[in-house]
């Protein structure tokens, strides 16, 4: 939930607006937790979040002086713009497959006190994802991602990719119908 506008907030956005470095740090004070949150969400690990942010406040700065207070809490533009940062970052070529099915898949399964068979029916069922996630599109990857392996909802997959709720639906549904037919062994896959 995006933080209500503070009664200091506006003149903090007309001083930061005329150039002063201190009312853009107060800010950055007041809304980077906030922020935080909004990416850490939607994005894989600590450090992209922490990339973000900083990218999201150091586009702000550049970009303050067209903001145009509406009375409403800065804090919606600076999601906003951190939100298209995130898009830019699931479309750019730092989102490779193999990062997606190497880290969500963990690589080589650690036998953690389970039975054999059960480890060796954990390893199979995660080398046919493996396989079956290399047909997929850069968009239903990345939906599949959000919704299966960093547990978004759909309205949420929606925001970070800028599609509506049911092209992510759409996206979804043929994914999981394309792993299903590149490896039988996941109709379970819902």
């Amino acid at each position: 939930m995006i933080p209500a506008q503070r009664s200091d907030e506006g003149d903090l956005i007309a001083r930061a607006r005329d150039g002063d470095r201190q009312a853009f740090g107060e800010l950055y004070r007041i809304h980077s937790p906030f922020l935080f949150r909004f990416v850490s969400y939607r994005v894989p690990n600590h450090a992209m979040a922490e990339d973000i942010v900083s990218t999201t406040f150091t586009k702000a700065l550049g970009r303050i002086g067209s903001f145009t207070n509406t009375g409403t809490s800065i804090a919606a533009w600076f999601a906003t713009i951190a939100r298209n940062l995130i898009a830019d970052y699931y479309k750019s070529s730092r989102y490779h497959r193999e990062t997606l099915t190497g880290d969500v898949l963990g690589g080589d399964l650690v036998d953690n006190g389970h039975a054999p068979d059960a480890v060796l029916i954990e390893r199979e069922m995660a080398a046919a994802i493996r396989l079956a996630v290399k047909i997929l599109t850069a968009e239903q990857l990345q939906v599949v991602e959000l919704k299966y392996f960093r547990g978004l909802a759909d309205a949420e997959i929606a925001a970070v990719i800028g599609k509506d709720v049911g092209a992510v639906k759409a996206l979804a549904m043929r994914a999981r119908r394309a792993m299903r037919a590149r490896a039988p062994g996941l109709e379970a896959v819902r």
